[in-house]
């Protein structure tokens, strides 16, 4: 009988009904199985051949979460027993062809490990492609959904009023909220560069004399004008090129700010594009007035996109990767800080945002998850001139 391997990403969890859930934290496939093909996977792997005229039970419980936004369960997988489509029963030959495409079982350990790699394109079936990758995949060739279109709705309304009533409420958008009022007034001046439709940059300008959003999207850049703020301006430039900032002056703001947005510039949606951040950090330094300060809030380097799994009162996650990143879309944080200082910046300041929980704004395992494991982070830095 052919020799097969369990890799060690696959874990296996309780479910009520003696079921069982099966992940493999790599390449986040989940299956719902019952005991008696649970046992099958072990048999496969010491080489007993398993009784082939039983039929095995199987739940296709695995979805893409996060199409329903950055911010929801990345689990990737249907939590309520009850919710479960109906079960398959599988001939022993089926059950095998399944857990190998699932990468419960692996024939050549090798060849495993090397679908877990960028994909050359969207159509590359034999990678499984970072998360930009997977997302970008799934949203056009199976929801047929522009993925730009896709990133706007799941953080806004569509008035662009305000963030959603998720986690980049009661997390990010609270804690800004405060964040501005402590640390922004009247007299500066502020550059948010990747500003997106402009929705913080409008914040910003409520409080401070002058803000300037720059992004690389015509149609981001367009939205923010029909919903500009008095103080606002906005114009597209391309960030990351020689050159994008050139229309700007020297010594011009006191603050630049990026949020969600300088991640691209380490883990890039393609890998073969032409970010270049030492050209963007550049063009911050020559921007920032002495003395000024670049404000950076991205995704936490550790957290954002892990599986929320446990108990809710008791959740706990699996790191399956840190430093060598083909699903992850953060830098590790000694790549990041590495990377600022290496460009002539200090750290000045640095906090991880927890939430500010609102009434019926959270389900409860967004919540106790993101209270543990906190989901964004925010650095200050200055110029260091020595």
């Amino acid at each position: 009988m052919k020799k097969y391997t369990i890799p060690g990403g696959v874990i296996v969890m309780p479910e009520k009904n003696k079921n069982w859930i099966l992940m493999n934290v790599h390449t986040r496939e989940v299956l719902g199985v019952d005991l008696l093909s649970l046992e099958v996977l072990r048999m496969l792997e010491n080489g007993t051949k398993p009784n082939s005229d039983l039929k095995y039970k199987v739940w296709n419980i695995g979805r893409f979460s996060n199409e329903d936004g950055l911010l929801a369960d990345p689990s990737r997988f249907v939590r309520d027993v009850d919710s479960w489509p109906s079960s398959e029963l599988l001939s022993i030959n089926k059950l095998l062809k399944l857990y190998q495409k699932m990468g419960f079982l692996v024939s050549n350990y090798d060849d495993y490990i090397d679908t877990l790699s960028y994909k050359d394109s969207f159509l590359d079936e034999s990678k499984l492609g970072n998360f930009h990758q997977q997302l970008g995949r799934h949203l056009i060739m199976n929801k047929r959904v522009n993925p730009d279109e896709w990133w706007l709705n799941q953080k806004f309304l569509d008035d662009f009023s305000n963030t959603q009533n998720n986690l980049y409420r009661s997390i990010q958008d609270n804690y800004l909220e405060g964040y501005f009022a402590n640390h922004l007034d009247s007299s500066m001046s502020v550059l948010d560069l990747g500003c997106g439709p402009g929705y913080y940059t409008n914040k910003i300008g409520e409080i401070v004399e002058k803000v300037v959003g720059i992004d690389p999207s015509q149609q981001f850049i367009d939205i923010a004008n029909k919903n500009k703020s008095s103080k606002a301006e906005y114009h597209v430039m391309n960030l990351g090129k020689l050159g994008a900032l050139d229309q700007i002056e020297d010594n011009a703001f006191d603050i630049v700010f990026m949020s969600d947005a300088l991640l691209f510039y380490f883990v890039s949606p393609n890998p073969s594009g032409e970010y270049n951040i030492k050209n963007l950090l550049t063009d911050i330094k020559r921007v920032l007035k002495p003395n000024g300060k670049f404000i950076n809030v991205e995704p936490h380097y550790h957290f954002f996109l892990q599986p929320w799994l446990g108990d809710i009162e008791m959740p706990f996650t699996i790191i399956s990767e840190y430093k060598d990143k083909y699903y992850g879309i953060t830098p590790t944080i000694g790549e990041y800080i590495k990377t600022l200082t290496d460009n002539g910046f200090n750290i000045v300041g640095m906090d991880e945002m927890m939430p500010n929980l609102k009434p019926g704004l959270e389900n409860e395992r967004s919540y106790g998850f993101a209270k543990q494991f906190p989901l964004w982070q925010i650095f200050e830095f200055k110029i260091n001139y020595v």
